[in-house]
């Protein structure tokens, strides 16, 4: 039925079918209830239909592969095989000198960067030990952190942004206000030290005055290695939005002095939280970093 309404009825060709078919798709053409063979889904039908096309399931613009496909971490190395050898067909050479987070994303591959925090680790689950950090042209360090991040995630969805830089005694009254309120909700910044109780004693105060209201709430948690925050501290646009950064010798000697005296990166397993995610920024823009969160969220 599908495929005799895609090739003889709407005449496809292949870039039509990955550009047009969804679950929408299904509904719209009666297709809703045959589609419970393929589990509901959109992709496995069309793959189902057309294996002689080889359709891969990231390709389609309209519906969207499901987080327990990516965490099989065979079809994620298929998915970067099929994308490097065959699209693109590049050498591992080409990979060095090419590729960047852009061809990723381009590729809609970009929930990749939840199990592969930068290109080098990409590079290394698919051809391990064969390329160095320091052979990738286009590994350089992009101007994010917390809070440049969290501008561009308000930018694509309907959160507002509060940062750790604030003062804090007016936004834990804004919390309160905004946690009672019929707003989608916020994004707050925070440095945690993890090896200080009063920190985590303050996310959990945080956290109930939202929970206690009925809203879900998410934890991300950026790194990055301390040359790279160093670079960042005096970005523009951090120098633009906290007063505390002005000045610069003091504001790297703060960030040097918090690294010494406290443990700024979460253990392996230490964050309870269901809906967590921690993602190494040191080489993704902050765009690219908001689009993980939102799409690994769905927010």
């Amino acid at each position: 039925m599908l495929k005799y309404l895609i090739s003889e009825r709407l005449k496809f060709n292949i870039e039509d079918v990955k550009g047009e078919v969804s679950k929408m798709f299904l509904t719209k053409h009666k297709l809703h209830t045959a589609s419970k063979l393929f589990g509901r889904s959109a992709i496995r039908y069309i793959i189902c239909a057309y294996p002689e096309v080889k359709y891969q399931p990231w390709q389609f613009m309209n519906d969207k592969v499901p987080q327990s496909y990516w965490m099989q971490e065979s079809n994620r190395i298929n998915a970067l095989k099929y994308i490097f050898e065959v699209d693109l067909q590049w050498s591992i050479e080409d990979i060095k000198e090419k590729l960047n987070c852009e061809i990723i994303r381009q590729q809609r591959l970009y929930t990749l960067h939840s199990y592969y925090p930068n290109i080098h680790h990409i590079c290394n689950a698919l051809y391990p030990g064969k390329i160095k950090p320091w052979e990738l042209r286009h590994s350089e360090v992009s101007d994010v952190g917390k809070m440049t991040v969290g501008q561009e995630f308000m930018k694509i969805t309907d959160l507002r942004l509060f940062h750790n830089h604030m003062t804090i005694e007016p936004v834990i009254e804004i919390f309160g206000y905004y946690a009672a309120s019929e707003n989608y909700g916020l994004i707050f910044t925070y440095m945690w030290a993890f090896d200080q109780k009063s920190d985590w004693d303050y996310v959990e105060h945080v956290t109930n005055i939202f929970r206690k209201n009925g809203a879900d709430v998410y934890y991300i948690e950026l790194v990055a290695p301390q040359e790279i925050r160093l670079q960042r501290n005096i970005t523009e646009n951090r120098l633009k939005n906290k007063a505390s950064k002005q000045d610069i010798e003091i504001s790297n000697q703060r960030l040097i002095n918090a690294d010494k005296n406290y443990r700024c990166v979460s253990n392996d397993g230490e964050i309870p939280f269901e809906n967590y995610i921690k993602i190494d920024n040191s080489n993704l823009s902050a765009e690219l970093v908001a689009t993980i969160i939102k799409e690994r969220f769905n927010l």
